[in-house]
């Protein structure tokens, strides 16, 4: 096992980051005319301090998130990875019980602010393009893949925050992003695993507005909560009618 930065130390990595892609073109697309950064010098927004204000701005942002997961998960998760392996996940008295090791891991990354990648600033989160998290899986893969995925798992939430009315996303993504929750999409059935179009689950409303959802899931990654965060569950169920196949779908959380 190499102990390093393990963005710094890729030669690869770095010849793609500082070469190989247009950043300006990527950055005029994501950053929209750098609205968080301005909206920062309105308002003083805490949330928006990080964003960058010009194409130069968001390249240096960009690398140094990249040098920040590089040196933890070269430094810190990589070492403990053996550990986290032989140890697994212990089930007791109705509780998932995770090892020392993976707590550490976890609480390491929540507390350098490097968790809710694809969630935007103005909810707590890093406002950053598919390109940079692509560097980033990468960068944490090396150092474990199996912890990677749970590393990323409240990025799920980006669903809330595109269809999700503001009022329920202002009650929890800044929650979420803060690590206080996990996050876990329930879509595998008994009697049917993923297959998206045949969820039988359904979902129907009442009279009084109120959506009652009757159904069953299992094997749903994170449903459990994660360390000491609890789950938000995004489950889908159907709404329209049983041919509908997965169009007739909806997302309940």
């Amino acid at each position: 096992m190499i102990i390093s930065n393990y963005f710094q130390d890729n030669e690869d990595l770095k010849l793609v980051f500082n070469q190989l892609i247009d950043w300006k073109e990527i950055i005029h697309a994501y950053e929209h005319k750098f609205e968080d950064a301005e909206e920062y010098k309105k308002t003083g927004n805490e949330r928006l301090a990080y964003a960058p204000s010009n194409v130069e701005e968001a390249i240096e942002y960009y690398k140094s998130v990249l040098e920040s997961l590089g040196e933890i998960m070269g430094e810190f998760v990589a070492p403990r990875s053996k550990e986290m392996d032989q140890i697994g996940l212990k089930y007791e008295n109705g509780k998932v019980i995770f090892p020392k090791a993976q707590e550490e891991c976890y609480n390491t990354l929540r507390d350098a602010g490097l968790m809710p990648v694809s969630l935007s600033r103005k909810y707590g989160g890093m406002g950053l393009p598919a390109t940079v998290q692509s560097f980033m899986m990468e960068v944490a893969a090396r150092a474990d893949a199996a912890f990677c995925l749970s590393y990323g798992n409240i990025n799920i939430v980006e669903i809330m925050e595109r269809y999700a009315s503001s009022e329920m996303c202002e009650k929890w993504i800044p929650e979420i992003s803060a690590g206080k929750y996990s996050a876990a999409m329930a879509l595998t059935e008994p009697n049917y695993g993923s297959d998206l179009p045949n969820v039988q689950t359904r979902a129907t409303q009442d009279a009084n507005g109120i959506w009652r959802i009757n159904g069953a899931k299992r094997f749903i990654t994170h449903a459990c909560g994660y360390i000491n965060a609890p789950s938000v569950i995004l489950t889908l169920a159907r709404t329209g009618s049983p041919e509908s196949g997965a169009r007739g779908l909806s997302f309940f959380s």
